[in-house]
């Protein structure tokens, strides 16, 4: 059995974990969001069934460092600027929900997300739309599976929220406005990679 006990979210992403014979206190993960603190967990459970059958040798040391350096890009990841921008790579209902718990507790949120076309983009919105303030942007970039933008317009349209024709042109925007607050980034982690490159380049430009 694992107990977790999430003492912090987002700040610091400490936690600690216990099982029936093992106890790490004040965990710290570098990935954020609640989900991930469960990754972990799971990470460390897997992690010592395998040292307990010799296959390879742990200390509580390398638990503790291996967690606080783990990067995942993508995944709830800041890019810093003005504004900043969090990309999740959240790609699926699942995914989706997850973003959605670790954010609906924020006062505004400004979201841009792409689907391919072959996934389950109704539940996906449905999902996002229940956070209070939203303003939820939705647009397509160029890849294969990725929707048209007819698609794109016409999904937008039957959920009420906004069609994005050029996602480079709207961080443009956005940057130009010098907002305050976070805007997230999410859908395809084809599309992820995509706006992260571009981010990044668009900083280093900037500097």
């Amino acid at each position: 059995m694992v107990k977790l006990l999430n003492h912090k979210k987002f700040a610091k992403n400490k936690f600690t974990f216990r099982n029936h014979d093992q106890n790490f206190i004040d965990l710290q993960i570098s990935l954020n969001g609640d989900h991930q603190i469960q990754n972990a967990s799971v990470a460390i459970q897997a992690l010592l069934v395998l040292s307990q059958t010799n296959i390879l040798s742990l200390s509580s040391t390398s638990i503790y460092k291996g967690l606080s350096k783990a990067f995942w890009p993508g995944r709830f990841e800041t890019i810093q600027g003005t504004p900043n921008f969090i990309l999740d790579g959240a790609h699926n209902p699942e995914g989706i929900q997850a973003l959605v718990n670790n954010i609906q507790n924020e006062k505004n949120v400004t979201l841009l997300i792409s689907i391919l076309g072959d996934k389950d983009y109704e539940t996906m919105l449905r999902s996002l739309k229940e956070i209070k303030n939203i303003q939820l942007y939705l647009t397509t970039f160029d890849y294969p599976r990725a929707l048209t933008f007819e698609e794109v317009e016409e999904i937008a349209k039957h959920f009420s929220i906004h069609a994005v024709p050029n996602w480079k042109e709207f961080i443009e925007q956005k940057k130009s406005e010098k907002l305050h607050h976070t805007l997230y980034v999410t859908g395809s982690l084809y599309f992820i990679s995509e706006v992260r490159q571009f981010l990044l380049a668009y900083n280093s430009s900037s500097d």
